[in-house]
C-alpha cells in the first residue's frame, strides 16, 4: 500500500498498484514496480502502513498520519478495551467480551462434540451401547467448556481476558485446554 503526500498532508491511500493522475500527469500502475522508492517519493507516493491493532478486544477512534522521511503510517490516538459485559440499550443489546467468548467456547464444543453425535443417536435409536472411550471424550469436552466458561466469567477486565490466550510452558493456553481428538 502507498500514501499519495501534497504539502505534508496525506491526500489519498492507494490500496495496490493501479493507475494514478498526479499533478495532471497519468502514470501508470506499472510504477509501483518498476520505479525505485526514490522516484515515487520524488512524485509524493510514499510506502504505507497501519499500526497494528487488537481488534479482538480494543476498539480505536481518532486516527492519524505519521509522515516520515521514507514512510507513511496510520496511528491510532485512542484504544478503548470493549466492554466486558453485555451492554443494552434502547432494547439493542450489544455482546460483551465474555458473551462473545462463551458463545466462541460452546460453538467449539459443539464442534469437537460433533463427531461423535452418531454414537449417542445410535444408543437411542437402537439401544447399542457407546463405547467408553467415546463417553469419557464426550465428558471430558463437556467439562472442559464448563471449565473454560466459568473462567471467562470470573475475568474483570480484557487483561484477565487475555491472558487465558497466553500458553504456559507445559500445555494450552487456559482458553484452548481441550481433551485431545479421538
Amino acid at each position: 500500500m502507498w500514501a499519495l503526500v501534497k504539502a505534508d498532508q496525506v491526500i489519498r491511500i492507494i490500496n495496490g498498484p493501479k493507475a494514478v493522475t498526479i499533478e495532471d500527469v497519468n502514470h501508470p500502475a506499472t510504477i509501483f514496480r518498476s520505479w525505485t522508492a526514490e522516484e515515487l517519493k520524488a512524485i509524493g507516493i510514499y510506502p504505507y502502513s497501519e499500526q497494528s491493532t487488537d481488534t479482538a478486544f480494543y476498539k480505536y477512534s481518532n486516527s492519524s498520519y505519521e509522515i516520515g522521511a521514507d514512510a507513511v503510517k496510520q496511528v491510532w490516538g485512542n484504544e478503548t478495551a470493549k466492554d466486558m459485559d453485555d451492554v443494552t440499550v434502547d432494547d439493542v443489546t450489544t455482546l460483551g467480551l465474555k458473551s462473545v467468548w462463551v458463545n466462541s467456547t460452546k460453538s467449539s464444543s459443539h464442534s469437537r462434540l460433533s463427531s461423535t453425535d452418531w454414537y449417542v443417536t445410535r444408543l437411542a435409536e437402537e439401544t447399542t451401547a457407546v463405547p467408553s472411550d467415546v463417553s469419557t471424550y464426550r465428558d471430558a469436552v463437556r467439562a472442559a467448556c464448563n471449565t473454560i466458561e466459568t473462567a471467562i466469567n470470573a475475568c474483570a477486565d480484557v487483561d484477565a481476558l487475555k491472558a487465558m490466550f497466553v500458553s504456559p510452558e507445559d500445555g494450552n493456553p487456559p482458553m484452548h485446554d481441550w481433551p485431545d481428538e479421538l
